[in-house]
């Protein structure tokens, strides 16, 4: 091309050359080097590969019931976070085949008589999302405290940032409620208080604690109350630090976050449990694999984590950081507090992890990030969130 800049099959082999490149770094979410090749390709590429770059593809969706309206917002880098721009819509279900560009889209699914549902959409180069054969049902009523999470695929793993991430795949995860927040230190109260008045040793036994020592007996952050009394928060705990009825309950094992979500089943009739990693993960980073709830900016002071912290790392209230929140409207998965899930592994007894903590870096805050505890194990970083049914 130095000598013959005009040469239209040097021209295309480079061209070809660079958007194979350009593919690669797509795959492995290299923004920075996308865009370079990307350049690359367009200062060669004479026409043939003009509509591969566009990469439109389409989108088709059925609900139940049938003809809810329905409205697209594309995500876009604004600053740190991603941002929602270029509203449009896109008519009522059905939808066949509706043009849609790649990317990330949020889907806002509207139906008289029924609460708004978000529905995110990940357009892949090309691709036709296709949601038809199954329809995408649009429940009358919502959980109070809760967001409905559509069934649908998302892609998981996948982050080699993380901490023992999953390998990318994109994987279909079946419809279910998310609770907003992590259950509460007020809650919680709740939840020993109505055991006590029935059971006094049961309550005991699920008190939030500190880790057993050597000897096996674990120090209980609240007082016992006498027969007929009610626990309380300690205002000032033995270390010195204040508490709150908004913090998330931390020091709990896995087994007093199945009784509480037993007896939330008892209390309100619906069939809450601890979500399994792929619910949480969907819950937590949408369909579009991002690393962070607010997009792929490695950013502590976006949420509540040890990084983010001037002096040393201390609870928050729940929902205080505004980023901190999914494409479904879910709070406090990168930060907060740890939550134990579902997920059973056969070595002692443990249970699966996920979301970063007021005690965590921000490497942990990563959503692909996984890691382990045994059953038995309370930490004080380790909390509750909860799932319902459909």
């Amino acid at each position: 091309l130095a000598h013959d800049p005009a040469n239209a099959g040097a021209r295309a082999f480079l061209a070809r050359a660079w958007w194979a490149r350009m593919l690669e770094a797509e795959a492995k979410a290299d923004r920075a080097e996308q865009a370079f090749y990307e350049q690359r390709v367009r200062q060669f590429d004479d026409g043939p590969l003009r509509a591969l770059l566009r990469g439109d593809g389409a989108l088709s969706l059925r609900t139940e019931p049938a003809g809810a309206l329905v409205v697209a917002e594309r995500y876009v880098e604004d600053g740190l976070t991603l941002g929602l721009a270029g509203r449009r819509e896109l008519g009522r279900t059905p939808l066949v085949e509706v043009a849609l560009p790649m990317g990330s889209w949020r889907l806002t699914i509207s139906s008289e008589g029924r609460q708004d549902i978000i529905y995110p959409v990940h357009i892949l180069r090309g691709a036709h999302w296709d949601a038809s054969e199954a329809p995408v049902p649009l429940p009358q009523t919502v959980p109070a405290g809760c967001v409905y999470v559509p069934a649908g695929p998302a892609l998981l793993g996948g982050d080699e940032g993380a901490i023992s991430s999953l390998p990318a795949e994109r994987r279909h995860v079946p419809g279910f409620f998310a609770s907003v927040l992590p259950v509460t230190m007020d809650s919680w109260l709740a939840f020993l208080n109505a055991l006590h008045a029935e059971d006094p040793a049961a309550a005991w036994a699920h008190v939030p604690r500190r880790e057993a020592g050597l000897d096996g007996e674990s120090d209980r952050y609240l007082a016992r109350p006498d027969p007929g009394g009610a626990y309380q928060l300690p205002e000032e705990d033995a270390d010195g630090d204040t508490w709150h009825g908004r913090f998330p309950v931390f020091a709990v094992n896995a087994r007093d976050a199945e009784a509480y979500a037993a007896w939330r089943t008892r209390s309100t009739g619906l069939r809450h449990r601890l979500p399994t990693e792929e619910e949480w993960e969907k819950a937590a980073r949408g369909v579009d694999g991002r690393t962070f709830p607010w997009g792929e900016t490695a950013e502590a002071t976006l949420c509540w984590n040890r990084d983010a912290q001037q002096r040393g790392p201390q609870p928050q209230v729940t929902g205080a950081c505004l980023h901190d929140v999914s494409p479904y409207g879910v709070r406090d998965v990168a930060g907060g507090v740890s939550e134990w899930t579902a997920a059973r592994l056969p070595r002692d007894e443990r249970r699966g992890v996920r979301g970063g903590s007021w005690a965590s870096t921000l490497r942990q805050a990563r959503l692909a990030g996984r890691f382990e505890e045994p059953v038995l194990r309370c930490r004080t970083y380790l909390g509750v969130r909860l799932v319902l049914d459909l």
